[in-house]
């Protein structure tokens, strides 16, 4: 059977571009797959140091589209430069090769943090983004950076903004929750119910496969909110889990000064507002321009995490 569209993943030994350059393989695309780390026995797999002097044209040669998942989230001391160098510009400096070798899409993973840490209400394609973190920051940056250098070109720029991404080899907070809660029996809630958007890697990998396929009916500048489309609560994700164990997770919520009183002393302060704050996207302009809505369901997704770590 002939191979689809030729496409580049950057990222791909990480826990997106692992799983995403495998299922595009699977749905019949070439894909050439760009690592960090040395992977042996796997043909189209190139290790490549990444940064705002890579030279990419040799990789970049046949190449219809590029899906460019390679970021950092973490850094030393937080250093804004180092989130900076490889978010931002490492990836205008991919964009502006793809211009030169003829590239035809540009798919740009970014992150709802361009819009801020938190939202008190579903945060819509049209809000002001306000990144409040140095790597939102860097992810905003090259957003405008691809903006400007894919203007009035006959390319399409196609940037994904997701919330937290989750599945089977992820080490965020979600796996964490999903291997914690097998051996704890309660946890401590705020008395105030927040609302959180997720996303699993099936959804979003479903995502960028469906959106490849349908390329025509896109516009050549497209921003994408994206989530399970399910917004849950803390405590309902704790009930979840406890499902998926079918076990009783008991879950107290503390009075609000008592509350407040635990929540100001923290040592963790941060973390907390992360796990107790608001973060829910609405994605329905998503789903009218793509056609698209999210095949698998959270329940689903978090037992595939607790199959994969028994």
């Amino acid at each position: 059977m002939k191979k689809k569209n030729s496409i580049l993943v950057t990222g791909a030994s990480g826990f997106v571009g692992s799983i995403l350059s495998k299922k595009l393989e699977e749905s019949n695309f070439l894909v050439k797959k760009i690592t960090k780390k040395n992977i042996y026995n796997k043909i189209f797999t190139y290790k490549k140091n990444f940064n705002y002097k890579t030279r990419w044209f040799s990789h970049l040669r046949d190449i219809e589209i590029v899906i460019h998942c390679a970021n950092i989230s973490k850094a030393n001391n937080n250093s804004f430069q180092s989130f900076n160098e490889i978010n931002n510009l490492s990836t205008i400096n991919l964009a502006k090769q793809c211009i030169k070798s003829n590239v035809k899409i540009f798919i740009y993973l970014s992150s709802v943090k361009v819009f801020g840490e938190f939202a008190e209400k579903k945060i819509k394609y049209f809000n002001k983004k306000n990144p409040l973190s140095n790597y939102g920051v860097s992810k905003l940056n090259a957003e405008k950076g691809l903006k400007k250098i894919f203007n009035n070109k006959k390319f399409k720029l196609l940037i994904i903004q997701p919330p937290i991404i989750y599945g089977n080899g992820s080490t965020n907070n979600i796996t964490k929750f999903v291997r914690f809660f097998k051996y704890i029996p309660f946890f401590i809630c705020s008395p105030r119910e927040n609302k959180r958007a997720f996303i699993s890697i099936n959804n979003l990998c479903d995502f960028i496969i469906h959106i490849i396929k349908n390329k025509n009916s896109l516009k050549n500048y497209e921003e994408f909110l994206i989530s399970d489309n399910e917004s849950i609560s803390l405590e309902q994700l704790i009930k979840r889990i406890s499902n998926i164990y079918k076990k009783k997770i008991f879950i107290f919520k503390l009075p609000v000064l008592l509350f407040n009183f635990f929540y100001n002393f923290s040592f963790s302060k941060n973390f907390l507002k992360k796990l107790y704050g608001s973060l829910d996207l609405d994605i329905s302009r998503t789903i009218q321009r793509t056609n698209w809505r999210p095949k698998y369901k959270m329940l689903e997704e978090l037992n595939k995490i607790k199959n994969f770590y028994e």
